[in-house]
């Protein structure tokens, strides 16, 4: 009787681990084959979405290669290529032009001091306040000056005030046309006569 009872619990024991191991044999864990045959799965899709891409790729560069050839993109005939603003560029650069080139070496060595282009105060009479004036009456450049009547400048002072209406502009548009020819010691020489942008 006595070895019986120690028999069962040692028969008892050696089937509970036998069950044990295998229900744990049966069980999913991380790392087990299952897990690798999802990456598997996984792993082969992703090389079948590459190859297609890459086919895709191959498929478009193909396509592009026959764009850039004469054969794939159709170009106009010679003749319609020129339009009326390329014509009008042309002419434009032929017709000679009148616009002042200023030689800042010479204009320095004749006046003793940097030039800039189409700068209005460098007329004797003409400061800041003047110089903003006459911009603002559409007289902006050397050129404008000096095509611009004394009268259009005498207008432009008097709508300014009393304050600007006393100077006398009878000079400006003569130094702004040797300004506009580079003759800068003419310009000089003649200038060191004028009181104040006025004859004297």
């Amino acid at each position: 009787m006595c070895s019986y009872c120690i028999l069962l619990p040692v028969i008892v024991g050696l089937l509970s681990a036998l069950f044990g191991y295998l229900i744990g044999k049966s069980m999913t864990k991380p790392g087990d084959g299952t897990n690798h045959a999802s990456l598997r799965a996984d792993l082969e899709a992703c090389r079948t979405n590459s190859k297609n891409l890459n086919k895709k790729i191959v498929a478009l560069e193909h396509e592009l290669d026959n764009l850039k050839t004469p054969g794939g993109i159709h170009f106009p005939p010679s003749e319609s290529i020129e339009t009326p603003m390329s014509a009008s560029i042309v002419e434009e650069n032929v017709a000679p032009t009148n616009v002042a080139i200023l030689d800042a070496s010479a204009a320095r060595t004749a006046l003793g001091k940097t030039v800039q282009q189409d700068d209005l105060k460098l007329i004797e009479g003409i400061g800041p306040k003047i110089a903003e004036l006459l911009m603002a009456g559409g007289i902006k450049t050397w050129k404008d000056l000096s095509e611009a009547s004394i009268e259009k400048c005498q207008e432009i002072l008097k709508n300014a005030g009393e304050r600007y209406s006393m100077h006398n502009p009878g000079t400006w548009p003569r130094q702004a046309k040797l300004m506009m020819e580079g003759k800068w010691q003419e310009l000089k020489d003649w200038t060191n006569q004028l009181d104040g942008g006025k004859e004297k």
